[in-house]
């Protein structure tokens, strides 16, 4: 009966031992911007553009490449991995330095690793991926890009048309402007590709969009999603409810990168539901209208 009871122990152990092993890397696996193969010593970093970003201002996340819902970075926090340069104090530069091993992550990535970065006080976003290959076995050297990877502005969703309809809604027609210069690929076919914009539309009181603790908005903060548009693809029409037109829509759009959803949206659009600026007649009344220079905001025609 000991015996039975021995190896019952051992089998338990057994198995919470493998579970340990499946969800982080073991032996360990870095990640990292930090080349020591073709430049040895040399770093390559993240510029954000503003000197007064810090780690609340930023979503860092990362993932299997083709896998975000089976490895992740899970509870392993952004500012342990993303930090400011020791090297170039008081400048916009930031460094990749993170653990595999970490018992946050969720997982281990093999093979290919993406990797974003969202600044949600300024609206800009960066991607970049990256393959495991010889003679890096143990880490994700993401300075095989072989350059710097600024974050770039989050587009803005542009209206090429608009149209009111009879029933008091808006038919616009948005443009997605392409966002490429964020997204850096460091092997042929590693995926930190944006495979879509997420366009979200919110309500506008008082001129603000819902409150958030930023400049601009995270996903969550009172946004719904209204439409999905190819990455610098032709202008998609969708249709704004417009019916209260108290209360006026902003529109911005977020980068789904490798099927995987944005946390952030960029700047936003106003679209004016004031039933005075526009009519069901087919002739497009422009819906948010441009100031012209030196003459402030347009006054509304009646």
């Amino acid at each position: 009966m000991k015996t039975h009871r021995l190896i019952l122990a051992v089998s338990i152990l057994c198995v919470c031992f493998s579970s340990v092993a499946f969800a982080t890397c073991i032996p360990q696996k870095t990640f990292t911007n930090f080349n020591t193969v073709e430049n040895p010593g040399s770093y390559y970093y993240v510029p954000f553009g503003d000197l007064s970003i810090t780690s609340a201002d930023f979503v860092g996340r990362f993932w299997e490449t083709g896998n975000r819902s089976g490895v992740n970075e899970g509870s392993y926090d952004d500012a342990l991995w993303l930090l400011d340069s020791y090297y170039f104090p008081g400048t916009d530069k930031w460094y990749l330095n993170g653990n595999l091993g970490d018992g946050g992550v969720a997982g281990c990535p093999v093979i290919s690793m993406t990797l974003t970065v969202e600044d949600q006080k300024n609206g800009q976003f960066v991607s970049m991926a990256i393959f495991e290959d010889l003679p890096r076995t143990v880490t994700y050297d993401f300075s095989k890009i072989g350059a710097d990877t600024p974050l770039v502005p989050i587009p803005r969703p542009r209206l090429t048309r608009t149209q009111r309809l009879g029933d008091g809604n808006v038919e616009v027609d948005i443009a997605a402007d392409d966002a490429s210069a964020g997204v850096f690929n460091g092997d042929t076919s590693s995926n930190a590709d944006i495979t879509s914009h997420v366009i979200y539309v919110a309500n506008v009181t008082n001129g603000t969009v819902p409150t958030d603790p930023f400049d601009h908005d995270v996903v969550s903060g009172g946004w719904t999603q209204l439409a999905v548009a190819a990455n610098g693809g032709s202008a998609l029409g969708v249709v704004i409810d417009c019916q209260d037109a108290s209360t006026d829509r902003a529109v911005a759009a977020g980068m789904e990168i490798d099927g995987v959803a944005p946390t952030t949206v960029g700047a936003r659009t106003i679209v004016e539901c004031d039933s005075n600026l526009a009519d069901p007649s087919g002739k497009f009344k422009l819906i948010d209208r441009p100031a012209k220079p030196g003459k402030g905001k347009p006054i509304k025609r009646r």
